[in-house]
């Protein structure tokens, strides 16, 4: 299904050539756009990774801790999956906290 936005959301669509056109003129844009890509790496290696070492719960601890508004906005189905997790599990989980 790709990305579905839970809220208003604007998205900009380019093709690759004129972007990169643009950046070979306005270096600025060029080092912006690589910092934009490294930030969001460094976020899915470290997704990765937390995927592969901690648990459930600790899963669970570090989103409370990191993010404690996307709780809030976020239906709870798709926090599980964002965790690694199916939707019983995190009840479960969230069980044992209260």
């Amino acid at each position: 299904m790709g990305l579905v936005p839970l809220s208003d959301s604007s998205v900009l669509a380019t093709d690759y050539d004129p972007l990169s056109a643009l950046m070979d003129k306005h270096r600025e844009l060029e080092r912006w756009s690589w910092r934009l890509l490294a930030s969001a790496l460094r976020g899915r290696s470290k997704r990765e990774r937390d995927h592969m070492i901690l648990t459930a719960k600790e899963r669970h601890e570090r989103l409370l801790a990191e993010s404690p508004q996307l709780v809030q906005r976020v239906p709870l189905k798709h926090i599980a999956s964002y965790l690694g997790m199916s939707p019983e599990t995190l009840s479960r989980i969230r069980g044992s906290i209260s």
